[in-house]
């Protein structure tokens, strides 16, 4: 009796391998698309035609809901990529989105205005780095801008920085000036000549 069984799983097996369902819709391609997301927010996605499940690369980086049989919802839950499969009933593949999910640099640009009020500072990303671009006014005005970006971007990755300080770098150097005999300098074994 096991023998049977064991024969037959095999059949099954095997049929399925050489016959088994194509991965994609009946015309042999599935709908592609990409979605870039901002870290924290959503967007509604629609489907060709009704989708049974939903397979996500990383749902670390994006949540997926359904909406409807033919709409789902995306929140950017983490800064990265993905890719997201929808499938029907037949098990074909509807859709591939790839996903980017990236910092909020708009509401970034708004906080850093607020921060330093009167500095021309514009905040951008670049994948998972924030770029700091722009003119302020002093050097502590720039490295608090650099402070407060760093305290958003991806865990270990830096923030780039091109902050042009206006004006002109001031060094102030104390200088001492002392008068020393030759002959002294001769006794200590320093030449003069």
């Amino acid at each position: 009796m096991k023998k049977i069984a064991f024969v037959a799983l095999l059949v099954t097996l095997t049929s399925t391998i050489v016959v088994g369902p194509s991965l994609y819709a009946a015309d042999g391609k599935a709908n592609k698309s990409s979605v870039t997301l901002m870290q924290s927010k959503g967007q509604t996605v629609k489907m060709p035609k009704a989708a049974t499940d939903i397979i996500v690369s990383d749902p670390d980086i994006v949540e997926v809901g359904p909406i409807k049989n033919d709409q789902v919802y995306l929140i950017g839950s983490a800064l990265g990529d993905t890719n997201i499969l929808v499938v029907d009933e037949r098990g074909d593949v509807l859709s591939e989105i790839s996903v980017h999910v990236q910092i909020d640099t708009a509401k970034l640009n708004d906080d850093i205005k607020a921060a330093l009020p009167g500095e021309n500072i514009k905040i951008s990303a670049v994948g998972d780095q924030l770029v700091l671009s722009g003119t302020v006014s002093n050097a502590a005005a720039a490295a608090a801008a650099r402070d407060f970006a760093s305290r958003f971007s991806a865990p270990n990755e830096t923030v780039i920085n091109h902050l042009k300080v206006a004006g002109n770098q001031q060094v102030m150097i104390h200088v001492k000036v002392v008068e020393v005999s030759r002959n002294v300098l001769n006794e200590l074994g320093i030449e003069t000549d």
